[in-house]
Protein backbone atom coordinates (compact mmCIF):
# COMPACT_ATOMS: atom_id res chain seq x y z
CA UNK A 1 0.00 0.00 0.00
CA UNK A 2 3.04 2.56 1.17
CA UNK A 3 4.69 1.07 -2.32
CA UNK A 4 1.84 2.32 -4.38
CA UNK A 5 0.86 5.59 -2.92
CA UNK A 6 4.77 6.86 -2.95
CA UNK A 7 4.06 5.47 -6.70
CA UNK A 8 1.23 8.22 -7.06
CA UNK A 9 3.43 10.92 -5.17
CA UNK A 10 5.97 10.50 -7.65
CA UNK A 11 3.49 10.05 -10.75
CA UNK A 12 2.66 13.84 -9.30
CA UNK A 13 -0.38 13.88 -7.27
CA UNK A 14 0.30 16.33 -4.77
CA UNK A 15 -3.50 16.04 -3.21
CA UNK A 16 -1.84 12.24 -1.16
CA UNK A 17 1.71 14.00 -0.87
CA UNK A 18 -0.18 16.47 0.66
CA UNK A 19 -2.75 14.59 2.95
CA UNK A 20 0.67 12.23 4.22
CA UNK A 21 2.80 15.58 4.86
CA UNK A 22 0.27 17.26 7.04
CA UNK A 23 -2.33 14.64 8.79
CA UNK A 24 -2.12 13.21 11.83
CA UNK A 25 -0.33 9.64 12.38
CA UNK A 26 -3.91 8.99 13.41
CA UNK A 27 -5.06 10.11 10.36
CA UNK A 28 -3.27 9.26 7.38
CA UNK A 29 -5.74 5.95 6.95
CA UNK A 30 -2.42 3.81 6.03
CA UNK A 31 -2.88 1.01 8.53
CA UNK A 32 -2.70 -2.67 7.96
CA UNK A 33 -6.38 -2.84 8.70
CA UNK A 34 -7.68 0.37 6.27
CA UNK A 35 -5.68 -1.27 4.18
CA UNK A 36 -7.76 -4.29 4.21
CA UNK A 37 -10.79 -2.54 3.82
CA UNK A 38 -9.56 -0.71 1.05
CA UNK A 39 -9.24 -3.63 -0.89
CA UNK A 40 -12.44 -5.08 -0.17
CA UNK A 41 -14.00 -2.29 -0.73
CA UNK A 42 -12.21 -1.99 -4.28
CA UNK A 43 -12.93 -5.78 -4.91
CA UNK A 44 -17.30 -5.30 -4.23
CA UNK A 45 -17.11 -2.23 -6.32
CA UNK A 46 -15.54 -4.21 -9.50
CA UNK A 47 -17.48 -6.98 -8.91
CA UNK A 48 -20.72 -5.27 -8.83
CA UNK A 49 -19.42 -3.54 -12.16
CA UNK A 50 -18.99 -6.91 -13.80
CA UNK A 51 -22.23 -8.49 -12.29
CA UNK A 52 -24.28 -5.55 -13.47
CA UNK A 53 -23.16 -5.81 -17.46
CA UNK A 54 -23.63 -9.73 -17.08
CA UNK A 55 -26.75 -9.22 -15.87
CA UNK A 56 -27.99 -6.73 -18.42
CA UNK A 57 -26.11 -8.57 -21.36
CA UNK A 58 -27.70 -11.59 -23.71
CA UNK A 59 -26.63 -14.08 -21.22
CA UNK A 60 -23.51 -15.33 -20.14
CA UNK A 61 -21.08 -18.83 -19.78
CA UNK A 62 -19.32 -19.81 -16.58
CA UNK A 63 -15.77 -20.81 -15.93
CA UNK A 64 -14.61 -22.87 -13.46
CA UNK A 65 -11.46 -25.17 -12.74
CA UNK A 66 -9.74 -26.74 -9.73
CA UNK A 67 -6.54 -25.14 -8.40
CA UNK A 68 -4.61 -25.37 -5.07
CA UNK A 69 -3.04 -22.66 -3.47
CA UNK A 70 0.34 -22.56 -1.56
CA UNK A 71 -0.63 -23.92 1.12
CA UNK A 72 -2.01 -26.90 -0.82
CA UNK A 73 -5.86 -25.63 -0.39
CA UNK A 74 -8.41 -26.73 -2.69
CA UNK A 75 -10.13 -24.54 -4.51
CA UNK A 76 -12.48 -23.38 -7.23
CA UNK A 77 -11.08 -20.32 -9.49
CA UNK A 78 -14.68 -19.08 -10.88
CA UNK A 79 -14.80 -16.69 -13.82
CA UNK A 80 -17.99 -15.70 -16.23
CA UNK A 81 -17.97 -14.76 -19.58
CA UNK A 82 -20.41 -12.40 -21.87
CA UNK A 83 -20.62 -10.12 -24.38
CA UNK A 84 -20.61 -6.67 -23.06
CA UNK A 85 -23.77 -4.63 -23.33
CA UNK A 86 -22.44 -1.41 -24.63
CA UNK A 87 -22.59 -0.10 -28.85
CA UNK A 88 -19.16 -2.10 -29.11
CA UNK A 89 -20.02 -5.27 -28.26
CA UNK A 90 -16.96 -7.20 -27.05
CA UNK A 91 -16.73 -10.22 -25.50
CA UNK A 92 -15.60 -10.10 -21.36
CA UNK A 93 -14.37 -12.95 -19.89
CA UNK A 94 -13.79 -11.63 -15.50
CA UNK A 95 -12.83 -13.19 -13.06
CA UNK A 96 -15.04 -13.26 -9.60
CA UNK A 97 -12.72 -15.17 -7.30
CA UNK A 98 -11.96 -18.05 -5.88
CA UNK A 99 -13.97 -20.35 -4.03
CA UNK A 100 -13.12 -23.20 -0.78
CA UNK A 101 -13.87 -26.64 -1.77
CA UNK A 102 -13.90 -29.10 1.32
CA UNK A 103 -15.01 -31.74 -1.07
CA UNK A 104 -14.20 -32.62 -4.59
CA UNK A 105 -17.29 -34.33 -5.89
CA UNK A 106 -19.71 -32.80 -8.87
CA UNK A 107 -22.33 -32.38 -6.19
CA UNK A 108 -20.02 -30.21 -4.13
CA UNK A 109 -18.58 -28.41 -7.15
CA UNK A 110 -22.15 -27.59 -8.70
CA UNK A 111 -23.09 -26.44 -5.68
CA UNK A 112 -20.31 -23.95 -4.72
CA UNK A 113 -20.57 -22.77 -8.24
CA UNK A 114 -24.06 -21.97 -8.12
CA UNK A 115 -23.58 -20.44 -4.55
CA UNK A 116 -21.38 -17.90 -5.65
CA UNK A 117 -22.96 -16.85 -8.44
CA UNK A 118 -26.24 -16.05 -6.17
CA UNK A 119 -23.98 -14.81 -3.96
CA UNK A 120 -22.62 -11.97 -6.03
CA UNK A 121 -26.07 -11.24 -7.39
CA UNK A 122 -26.11 -12.92 -10.96
CA UNK A 123 -29.37 -13.90 -12.62
CA UNK A 124 -28.90 -17.74 -13.09
CA UNK A 125 -31.75 -17.42 -15.40
CA UNK A 126 -29.43 -15.64 -18.28
CA UNK A 127 -26.86 -18.65 -17.67
CA UNK A 128 -26.03 -19.68 -21.31
CA UNK A 129 -23.11 -21.67 -21.10
CA UNK A 130 -20.55 -23.73 -18.70
CA UNK A 131 -16.82 -23.82 -19.53
CA UNK A 132 -14.41 -26.39 -17.79
CA UNK A 133 -11.70 -29.16 -18.44
CA UNK A 134 -12.81 -32.59 -19.82
CA UNK A 135 -12.80 -34.46 -16.59
CA UNK A 136 -15.95 -36.70 -15.75
CA UNK A 137 -16.02 -34.86 -12.51
CA UNK A 138 -16.69 -31.83 -14.26
CA UNK A 139 -18.14 -32.76 -18.15
CA UNK A 140 -19.56 -36.32 -16.88
CA UNK A 141 -23.12 -36.58 -18.94
CA UNK A 142 -25.20 -38.23 -16.25
CA UNK A 143 -23.46 -37.14 -13.20
CA UNK A 144 -20.90 -34.21 -13.61
CA UNK A 145 -20.82 -30.85 -12.66
CA UNK A 146 -22.21 -29.77 -15.76
CA UNK A 147 -25.15 -32.12 -16.03
CA UNK A 148 -25.96 -31.42 -12.80
CA UNK A 149 -26.21 -27.58 -13.65
CA UNK A 150 -28.53 -28.39 -16.75
CA UNK A 151 -31.12 -30.33 -14.28
CA UNK A 152 -31.73 -26.58 -12.84
CA UNK A 153 -30.50 -24.38 -15.92
CA UNK A 154 -31.55 -26.16 -19.35
CA UNK A 155 -29.95 -23.36 -21.20
CA UNK A 156 -26.43 -23.60 -19.73
CA UNK A 157 -24.97 -25.49 -22.56
CA UNK A 158 -21.29 -27.10 -21.92
CA UNK A 159 -18.74 -26.23 -24.40
CA UNK A 160 -15.46 -28.16 -23.48
CA UNK A 161 -12.31 -26.33 -23.16
CA UNK A 162 -10.97 -25.86 -26.79
CA UNK A 163 -7.37 -24.98 -25.93
CA UNK A 164 -7.12 -28.30 -23.00
CA UNK A 165 -8.58 -30.30 -25.91
CA UNK A 166 -6.05 -29.22 -28.11
CA UNK A 167 -3.12 -30.10 -25.42
CA UNK A 168 -4.79 -33.38 -24.72
CA UNK A 169 -3.80 -34.00 -28.37
CA UNK A 170 -0.41 -33.59 -28.53
CA UNK A 171 -0.44 -35.66 -24.84
CA UNK A 172 -1.72 -38.27 -26.48
CA UNK A 173 1.52 -38.68 -28.66
CA UNK A 174 2.89 -40.07 -25.59
CA UNK A 175 0.89 -43.31 -26.41
CA UNK A 176 4.65 -43.97 -28.23
CA UNK A 177 7.37 -44.83 -26.24
CA UNK A 178 9.53 -43.27 -28.53
CA UNK A 179 7.49 -40.19 -27.46
CA UNK A 180 7.19 -40.41 -23.85
CA UNK A 181 10.97 -41.29 -23.62
CA UNK A 182 11.86 -38.39 -25.36
CA UNK A 183 9.69 -35.82 -23.57
CA UNK A 184 11.38 -37.57 -20.11
CA UNK A 185 14.96 -36.94 -21.45
CA UNK A 186 14.14 -33.45 -22.15
CA UNK A 187 12.80 -32.46 -18.65
CA UNK A 188 15.62 -33.80 -17.06
CA UNK A 189 18.08 -32.21 -19.20
CA UNK A 190 17.10 -29.01 -18.66
CA UNK A 191 16.61 -29.52 -14.96
CA UNK A 192 19.85 -30.86 -15.02
CA UNK A 193 21.17 -27.55 -16.87
CA UNK A 194 19.30 -25.28 -14.80
CA UNK A 195 19.94 -26.47 -11.43
CA UNK A 196 23.49 -25.16 -11.45
CA UNK A 197 24.14 -21.19 -12.27
CA UNK A 198 27.86 -22.28 -13.75
CA UNK A 199 25.92 -24.73 -16.03
CA UNK A 200 23.35 -22.23 -17.18
CA UNK A 201 26.13 -19.78 -18.14
CA UNK A 202 26.97 -21.97 -20.81
CA UNK A 203 24.25 -21.87 -22.77
CA UNK A 204 21.16 -19.78 -23.64
CA UNK A 205 18.46 -19.87 -20.82
CA UNK A 206 15.97 -22.66 -21.38
CA UNK A 207 12.44 -22.07 -19.73
CA UNK A 208 11.30 -25.58 -17.61
CA UNK A 209 9.00 -27.56 -19.23
CA UNK A 210 5.48 -26.78 -17.81
CA UNK A 211 2.78 -29.14 -18.54
CA UNK A 212 -0.25 -26.96 -16.98
CA UNK A 213 0.83 -23.39 -18.97
CA UNK A 214 0.71 -24.80 -22.67
CA UNK A 215 1.82 -21.91 -24.07
CA UNK A 216 5.34 -21.98 -21.90
CA UNK A 217 5.98 -25.33 -22.55
CA UNK A 218 5.84 -25.30 -26.52
CA UNK A 219 7.80 -22.52 -26.39
CA UNK A 220 10.52 -24.63 -23.85
CA UNK A 221 10.41 -27.42 -26.82
CA UNK A 222 11.08 -24.48 -28.89
CA UNK A 223 14.36 -23.10 -27.78
CA UNK A 224 15.53 -26.61 -26.46
CA UNK A 225 15.63 -27.68 -29.74
CA UNK A 226 17.04 -24.29 -31.18
CA UNK A 227 19.66 -24.87 -28.86
CA UNK A 228 20.42 -28.19 -29.13
CA UNK A 229 23.56 -28.74 -30.85
CA UNK A 230 24.98 -26.26 -28.39
CA UNK A 231 23.07 -28.39 -25.11
CA UNK A 232 24.54 -31.74 -26.40
CA UNK A 233 27.67 -30.36 -26.66
CA UNK A 234 27.74 -29.10 -23.04
CA UNK A 235 26.81 -32.78 -22.31
CA UNK A 236 29.80 -34.06 -23.85
CA UNK A 237 32.08 -31.68 -22.43
CA UNK A 238 30.92 -32.26 -18.74
CA UNK A 239 30.51 -35.45 -19.42
CA UNK A 240 34.31 -35.93 -19.60
CA UNK A 241 35.62 -33.49 -17.74
CA UNK A 242 32.97 -31.87 -14.56
CA UNK A 243 33.64 -33.68 -10.96
CA UNK A 244 31.90 -35.86 -8.75
CA UNK A 245 28.28 -37.32 -9.13
CA UNK A 246 27.48 -34.08 -12.61
CA UNK A 247 30.16 -35.81 -14.54
CA UNK A 248 27.96 -40.15 -14.70
CA UNK A 249 24.60 -37.68 -14.67
CA UNK A 250 26.22 -35.82 -17.93
CA UNK A 251 27.29 -39.27 -19.23
CA UNK A 252 23.21 -40.86 -18.81
CA UNK A 253 21.94 -37.65 -20.31
CA UNK A 254 24.73 -37.67 -23.22
CA UNK A 255 23.12 -41.18 -24.07
CA UNK A 256 19.58 -40.28 -23.88
CA UNK A 257 19.65 -37.94 -25.84
CA UNK A 258 22.02 -38.81 -28.88
CA UNK A 259 19.65 -42.36 -29.58
CA UNK A 260 18.25 -42.10 -32.83
CA UNK A 261 14.72 -42.89 -32.02
CA UNK A 262 15.01 -39.65 -29.21
CA UNK A 263 16.27 -37.57 -31.97
CA UNK A 264 13.80 -38.83 -34.68
CA UNK A 265 11.10 -38.02 -31.56
CA UNK A 266 12.35 -34.51 -30.72
CA UNK A 267 11.41 -33.96 -34.78
CA UNK A 268 7.96 -34.93 -33.95
CA UNK A 269 8.21 -33.12 -30.74
CA UNK A 270 9.00 -29.40 -32.12
CA UNK A 271 6.82 -29.82 -35.18
CA UNK A 272 3.40 -30.26 -33.55
CA UNK A 273 5.12 -27.63 -30.75
CA UNK A 274 5.80 -25.49 -33.40
CA UNK A 275 2.12 -25.84 -35.09
CA UNK A 276 0.82 -25.42 -31.59
CA UNK A 277 2.09 -22.66 -30.15
CA UNK A 278 0.31 -19.93 -32.38
CA UNK A 279 -2.78 -21.76 -32.02
CA UNK A 280 -2.98 -22.23 -29.10
CA UNK A 281 -2.49 -18.83 -27.90
CA UNK A 282 -5.48 -18.10 -30.71
CA UNK A 283 -7.29 -20.22 -28.55
CA UNK A 284 -6.69 -18.22 -25.07
CA UNK A 285 -7.65 -14.75 -26.98
CA UNK A 286 -11.09 -13.42 -25.23
CA UNK A 287 -12.55 -12.24 -28.73
CA UNK A 288 -12.84 -16.39 -29.69
CA UNK A 289 -15.80 -17.62 -31.05
CA UNK A 290 -16.73 -21.24 -31.87
CA UNK A 291 -16.54 -20.44 -36.09
CA UNK A 292 -13.03 -19.60 -35.46
CA UNK A 293 -11.85 -22.44 -32.96
CA UNK A 294 -13.18 -24.60 -36.10
CA UNK A 295 -10.84 -22.46 -38.59
CA UNK A 296 -7.45 -22.80 -36.46
CA UNK A 297 -8.43 -26.80 -36.22
CA UNK A 298 -8.78 -27.62 -39.57
CA UNK A 299 -5.96 -25.26 -40.89
CA UNK A 300 -3.61 -27.94 -38.29
CA UNK A 301 -5.47 -30.94 -40.13
CA UNK A 302 -4.69 -29.78 -43.02
CA UNK A 303 -0.88 -29.03 -41.80
CA UNK A 304 -0.75 -32.84 -40.48
CA UNK A 305 -2.23 -34.70 -43.57
CA UNK A 306 0.34 -32.77 -45.95
CA UNK A 307 2.90 -34.28 -43.67
CA UNK A 308 1.40 -37.58 -43.43
CA UNK A 309 0.87 -37.55 -47.43
CA UNK A 310 4.14 -36.47 -48.26
CA UNK A 311 6.62 -37.90 -46.01
CA UNK A 312 9.27 -38.33 -48.01
CA UNK A 313 9.36 -35.07 -49.71
CA UNK A 314 9.28 -33.47 -46.46
CA UNK A 315 11.93 -35.41 -44.74
CA UNK A 316 14.73 -34.21 -47.66
CA UNK A 317 13.28 -30.57 -46.42
CA UNK A 318 13.56 -31.44 -42.85
CA UNK A 319 16.92 -32.72 -43.62
CA UNK A 320 18.13 -29.07 -45.28
CA UNK A 321 17.17 -27.24 -42.31
CA UNK A 322 20.17 -25.80 -39.98
CA UNK A 323 18.36 -26.90 -36.46
CA UNK A 324 17.98 -30.19 -38.05
CA UNK A 325 21.59 -30.76 -39.66
CA UNK A 326 22.54 -29.58 -35.70
CA UNK A 327 21.01 -32.34 -34.08
CA UNK A 328 22.09 -35.16 -36.39
CA UNK A 329 25.35 -33.74 -37.49
CA UNK A 330 27.04 -35.91 -34.71
CA UNK A 331 24.87 -38.26 -33.47
CA UNK A 332 23.27 -39.76 -36.25
CA UNK A 333 24.69 -42.50 -38.66
CA UNK A 334 25.29 -41.52 -42.41
CA UNK A 335 23.50 -44.09 -43.95
CA UNK A 336 20.10 -43.84 -41.60
CA UNK A 337 20.65 -40.21 -42.40
CA UNK A 338 20.28 -40.81 -46.33
CA UNK A 339 18.12 -43.63 -46.13
CA UNK A 340 14.74 -41.94 -46.54
CA UNK A 341 12.07 -45.26 -46.20
CA UNK A 342 13.68 -45.94 -42.74
CA UNK A 343 13.32 -42.45 -41.63
CA UNK A 344 9.69 -42.16 -43.19
CA UNK A 345 9.25 -45.34 -41.26
CA UNK A 346 10.21 -43.92 -37.87
CA UNK A 347 8.31 -40.18 -38.84
CA UNK A 348 5.07 -41.23 -40.09
CA UNK A 349 3.17 -42.41 -37.34
CA UNK A 350 4.06 -39.77 -35.53
CA UNK A 351 2.26 -37.65 -38.14
CA UNK A 352 -0.63 -39.85 -38.74
CA UNK A 353 -1.41 -40.39 -35.00
CA UNK A 354 -2.47 -36.89 -33.92
CA UNK A 355 -4.89 -36.53 -36.91
CA UNK A 356 -7.28 -39.22 -35.59
CA UNK A 357 -6.72 -37.43 -32.36
CA UNK A 358 -7.93 -34.30 -33.88
CA UNK A 359 -10.98 -35.64 -35.15
CA UNK A 360 -11.99 -37.37 -32.16
CA UNK A 361 -11.46 -34.56 -30.09
CA UNK A 362 -12.89 -31.65 -31.99
CA UNK A 363 -15.94 -34.10 -34.04
CA UNK A 364 -18.27 -31.69 -33.37
CA UNK A 365 -16.18 -28.13 -34.02
CA UNK A 366 -14.67 -29.27 -37.42
CA UNK A 367 -16.19 -30.04 -40.67
CA UNK A 368 -13.74 -31.99 -42.78
CA UNK A 369 -13.45 -31.05 -46.22
CA UNK A 370 -12.50 -34.16 -48.45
Amino acid sequence: MHQLLNFRIEAGDKIIKNHLDTAAKNEKYTSHQTEKELIKISEQILVNDIVSAANNSIGFSVLADETADISGTKQLSIGIRFVNPTKEQMIREEFLGFVPLNDISAASISDAILSKCLSLGLSLDCLLGQGYDGCSTMAGKDNGVQSRIRMKYPKATFVHCSSYRLNLVVNNLSAFPQIRNTIGAIKSIIAFIRESPERRSMIPNVPLLCETRWTAKYKSIRVFCDNFDKLFTQLNVLSNEANGNTRPLAHQLLLASSSTTSLFGLIIISFYSALMEPCTQALQAIQLDLPQVQRHIYELLLVSNLHRNKADMLWKVEQSTNTTKAMFKAVIPKQLWSNGYKCRGMLLPGYVYPISRFINRFASNVVLRR
